[in-house]
């Protein structure tokens, strides 16, 4: 018997021992953390008049893209029409900070919280177009709009004003600014496939002579995408009364070089003048159009984005 007992004593001793050596070995491989790369982009739209009542417009992109762990991709792209012509605006450089940078034809940039961390934020930028110097600064930022709102993407949207001084010469504009954040842009803004996306996009940021606002964005995909999806949303902000809504439909046509786009529950039809769409791809173009609506009809101007790609 004693040598039973022994025997069994010497197998859990073998088994425990086992055990150990087995848990010890597995808490010593350290797996590979999976890397996760990250995404910023600031978009800035000013839709107005100068002092000689000449349209101004600029549509401004600062997006940064995170191509190894703690390195930066800056490209930034803009359209400017001021004082009758227009200026095509870029920039493309690698930084350690995802930052907004300064450099090329961005002279200075600044971007501030309010101090009670609300949603409230400053912005404001200097530009350098041939000999002029073009400061910028955008108020009544709030937060007024979110389009993305998961942890791996989040896009919101404020529509506010911006003082604009031209070589110490300054006025009004309207304005909106659009940031976007991505913590792991794999998943929803360069997600697998995106290389390979077949869509028809419709984007238009605009004005009406009021100062009301109206972003318009329509994407039909042509096949089934896990990450991108067909879709439809509008985002409207009064001007004088300062409230705003969202609602998800709109009817987008393009007739005789008109694109026209119906809003059923905003009571609201636009209609614009853009020429050979067919092209595939127009960014950052500049459109000037009428709006109609239960007040009668006046005209809207401000930005268009097409891709058919």
């Amino acid at each position: 018997m004693k040598k039973i007992y022994a025997a069994i004593f010497l197998i859990v001793l073998v088994l425990v021992a086992s055990a150990v050596y087995f848990f010890e070995r597995e808490s010593s491989v350290v797996s590979d953390p999976v890397v996760t790369l990250r995404y910023f982009s600031d978009e800035v739209v000013l839709v107005g008049k100068d002092l000689q009542g000449e349209d101004f417009f600029l549509d401004l992109q600062f997006p940064r893209k995170e191509m190894v762990s703690g390195k930066f991709q800056h490209f930034y792209t803009g359209n400017l029409i001021y004082n009758g012509e227009e200026f095509p605006l870029d920039s493309v450089f690698s930084e350690d900070l995802s930052d907004v940078k300064t450099g090329n034809f961005l002279k200075s940039h600044e971007n501030k919280l309010f101090e009670d961390l609300s949603t409230r934020e400053t912005y404001q930028f200097e530009i350098v177009v041939g000999d002029d110097v073009i400061a910028v600064e955008l108020t009544g930022l709030e937060g007024d709009f979110i389009t993305k709102n998961t942890l791996e993407y989040t896009r919101y949207l404020s529509v506010g004003k911006a003082d604009v001084s031209v070589n110490g010469e300054s006025f009004m504009t309207n304005a909106a600014l659009e940031k976007s954040y991505s913590s792991d842009y794999s998943k929803y803004v360069y997600f697998d496939g995106y290389d390979d996306l077949k869509a028809e996009v419709y984007h238009l940021v605009v004005f009406d002579e009021n100062g009301d606002f109206y972003l318009i964005d329509q994407a039909d995909a042509k096949e089934d995408y896990e990450n991108y999806k067909s879709h439809t949303w509008v985002l409207y902000k009064n001007a004088e009364a300062s409230y705003s809504k969202k609602v998800f439909a709109a009817d987008i046509s393009v007739k005789d070089d008109f694109l026209n786009v119906n809003i059923p529950d905003l009571s609201v039809g636009l209609s614009f003048e853009v020429n050979n769409l067919t092209e595939g791809e127009r960014t950052g173009a500049f459109v000037q159009g009428k709006l109609v609506d239960v007040a009668g009809e006046r005209p809207v101007t401000g930005g268009f984005h097409y891709l058919n790609y």
